[in-house]
């Protein structure tokens, strides 16, 4: 929640799950407007969250926050901000690591796991976050104001259960391949609506759920060279699938439908209606990048 306890930042939940909402504008499922920068490359997700439900940040080092627009200087997405996070790396690591457990109320859980391994070409980082939490579920109405037989209006339980598993490890390479590192992202949230897609609240349990499989490659001049030329590559291949599965109307429901002749009859969903699809996006990013110091402190990109 490190965006939340920033100005003109807060929390906040779209029908499908929590959201990132700067000035009031809120990033949706299918509409990111938060730019999340990993290690200067683009991670903002199509259908994920990146509230720490879904991406934890027991990998990060740093997290630096740009507040406004930025499209100018970092590209599509920046429209309320900019997030950088910047990954641990081996020699960041204390010991063997680290593991946390906490227990929180509404059903809250979540481990935590930071290691590594010195090697003889490369440095190894490995980390894995799990959450689980029963969110926050109580009584309430839906839009179809459903009665008993006695006509009294029915409440119903909101369905708020959430979990995820962060996997996350980087290979760092030592003498001559220093400068270069590999990473790997595998990401899986899962979710319920709380209140149904429409308001209406379910009369099963059901789930939806986002995977993630994101890979990159990076090749930068290592810090501590006196080159005057800098080059940094970098390329990424990112693979998501949302999977959703929605309860629309409940079985029995019915409804005054329009006729051709302008009367109108009752037309009865006797199965209800569901909505089960699934959203697979692969996406491929490059980038090269040279910057060249000169003695006067100028500088070409």
């Amino acid at each position: 929640e490190v965006a939340a306890k920033q100005a003109g930042f807060s929390l906040g939940q779209d029908r499908f799950n929590k959201t990132i909402v700067s000035r009031g504008i809120s990033d949706l499922l299918w509409s990111k407007r938060l730019l999340v920068l990993f290690d200067g490359v683009p991670f903002s997700s199509f259908q994920s969250s990146v509230t720490d439900e879904a991406f934890a940040l027991n990998m990060a080092k740093s997290v630096e926050m740009v507040r406004g627009p930025g499209a100018v200087l970092y590209g599509t997405q920046a429209v309320t901000g900019v997030m950088q996070v910047n990954s641990l790396s081996f020699n960041d690591l204390v010991g063997n690591g680290s593991t946390e457990f906490k227990i929180g109320d509404y059903g809250t859980r979540n481990l935590s796991v930071v290691t590594g391994a010195k090697g003889k070409l490369f440095n190894t980082l490995v980390t894995f976050n799990n959450f689980t939490t029963t969110g926050n579920e109580y009584l309430s109405y839906d839009a179809l104001l459903k009665r008993d037989p006695q006509g009294n209006f029915i409440k119903q339980r909101t369905q708020d259960e959430r979990s995820s598993n962060h996997f996350y490890t980087k290979l760092e390479g030592k003498g001559r391949l220093n400068g270069l590192s590999l990473s790997y992202h595998l990401q899986d949230y899962r979710f319920q609506m709380g209140h149904g897609f429409l308001t209406v609240f379910p009369e099963v349990e059901t789930y939806s759920r986002v995977t993630r499989n994101y890979f990159m490659a990076k090749y930068a001049t290592p810090a501590e060279s006196s080159s005057r030329l800098k080059q940094e590559y970098v390329l990424k291949y990112d693979v998501e699938e949302t999977e959703m599965n929605m309860q629309i109307l409940p079985p029995g429901y019915t409804s005054r439908v329009k006729t051709a002749d302008t009367s109108y009859t009752d037309s009865t969903y006797y199965a209800g209606i569901f909505e089960k699809y699934v959203v697979p996006i692969n996406s491929l990013f490059a980038r090269s990048q040279w910057i060249y110091f000169w003695d006067n402190k100028a500088t070409l990109l």
